[in-house]
C-alpha cells in the first residue's frame, strides 16, 4: 500500500502538512463537543423502542407543557432503565473529555489545511483512478486545461451564456407534455429545471499511466444544469434491447442483462448516442464482477448477490466514505 498523497507540485510539503492531507477530501471530522439533547433523545427513544413504549398522539402533534406522560413499568424494566442510564452517564463523561482532547489536537490540523488552501501557488485535487490526494502547480494545472478546453473538436466557443433560455424553452416543452398528458405532474416538477447553471469542468490527473507530465482526465459535472433533472432519454431502448437493471456510480455502472443479450448490442446503442461518449465494458468470470470497492459475486443457487472487500492496483489505503 503506498502513499495516498502524491506531490506534483515544485512546492515541498512539511511533515504536518502531509499528516494532514493523508486522510484525503472525503475524511469526516468528530465535533469538539458532545451534542448532549441529542443524546439523551436517542438514549430515551432507543429504550422506548425496546420496551415497545409508544406515545397516544402521533409525532407531529404538540404534547402539552403541563402533560405528564406515566408508563407502567414492570420492576425489572426499571432496573434496567437505571442500569442503562447509568452506562450512558459514564459514557458521556467519557466521550466528552476524549472529544474535547481529539478537539485539540484537530484544530492544529484545521490551520495547517487552513494555510494549505490558502497557498494560491498549488491545485490540491484527487487521482483519476483510486483514491488520494494530488497536489499539482496551479499554473500546471491552468494550462493544461486550457490545452482540454482549446480542442475545438470537443468544445465550441460561444459569446453568450444560453442557460436561462434552456430552461425556458425546456419548461415550455414538459408544459405541453403534461397538458397532453404525456407526463405526469410529479414527472413535471421532477424534471423541470429551477436556477439552473453551467456545466462545471475540472480536471484530475492520470497517475496510473505512468507518464512523465501526468495528463489530466477532464470531468464534466452536470449537476444543477437544465436537463438534470429529466427521465433517462436511452432507458426505453437499453430495456427493449435486454438490459434488466442498471446501477449507476459516477461514470461507472453496474448492468444486468438477459442471458441471451449480446453486450455488443448494448454497446452500440450506447456510443451512438453521442459523438463523445465511448464506453467500455468488463464480463462476469465464473459469476464474479469487481465493481468500485466491492468484489460482486453470483450465486445462481440462491439466486442472490454476496460481496466481499475488493482492491485495486492503485488503492492507497482511503476508503469510500
Amino acid at each position: 500500500m503506498g502513499d495516498p498523497v502524491t506531490n506534483l507540485s515544485k512546492y515541498s510539503l512539511t511533515d504536518s502538512e502531509h499528516t494532514a492531507l493523508i486522510n484525503g477530501l472525503d475524511h469526516v471530522y468528530p465535533p469538539e463537543k458532545l451534542d448532549q439533547p441529542q443524546f439523551v433523545c436517542n438514549m430515551e427513544y432507543f429504550y422506548a423502542r425496546l420496551l415497545n413504549v409508544r406515545t397516544a398522539y402521533r409525532h407531529y402533534e404538540q404534547k402539552s407543557a403541563t402533560e405528564v406522560v406515566r408508563h407502567q413499568l414492570t420492576s425489572l424494566q426499571l432496573s434496567v432503565a437505571s442500569e442503562l442510564r447509568e452506562t450512558a452517564n459514564s459514557f458521556r463523561k467519557v466521550a466528552q473529555s476524549e472529544l474535547k482532547k481529539i478537539g485539540a489536537e484537530h484544530r492544529k490540523t484545521f490551520n495547517t489545511l487552513r494555510s494549505l488552501a490558502k497557498n494560491k501557488s498549488i491545485i490540491i485535487t484527487r487521482p483519476d483512478k483510486g483514491r488520494g490526494m494530488v497536489i499539482m502547480d496551479r499554473a500546471d494545472y491552468v494550462q493544461k486545461m486550457n490545452a482540454i478546453l482549446d480542442d475545438r473538436s470537443a468544445f465550441t466557443l460561444i459569446n453568450h451564456d444560453p442557460t436561462l433560455d434552456n430552461e425556458n424553452e425546456l419548461i415550455k416543452f414538459l408544459l405541453v407534455l403534461k397538458k397532453e398528458g404525456f407526463i405526469s405532474d410529479k414527472e413535471f416538477k421532477l424534471a423541470s429545471p429551477i436556477g439552473s447553471r453551467p456545466a462545471r469542468i475540472y480536471g484530475v490527473p492520470k497517475l496510473h499511466k505512468k507518464q512523465e507530465n501526468y495528463p489530466l482526465r477532464p470531468v464534466m459535472s452536470a449537476t444543477k444544469t437544465v436537463a438534470y433533472g429529466l427521465e433517462e432519454t436511452l432507458m426505453d431502448r437499453l430495456k427493449q434491447s435486454g438490459v434488466c437493471q442498471w446501477y449507476r456510480y459516477v461514470d461507472d455502472t453496474f448492468v444486468l442483462i438477459e442471458p441471451t443479450t449480446k453486450v455488443e448490442n448494448v454497446l452500440e446503442i450506447l456510443n451512438n448516442f453521442h459523438p463523445s461518449i465511448s464506453f467500455t465494458h468488463q464480463l462476469e468470470t465464473n459469476g464474479s464482477l469487481p465493481f468500485l470497492d466491492v468484489w460482486v459475486t453470483r450465486s445462481t443457487e440462491a439466486k442472490k448477490f454476496q460481496t466481499a472487500v475488493y482492491r485495486k492496483e492503485t488503492f492507497t489505503g482511503l476508503m469510500i466514505k
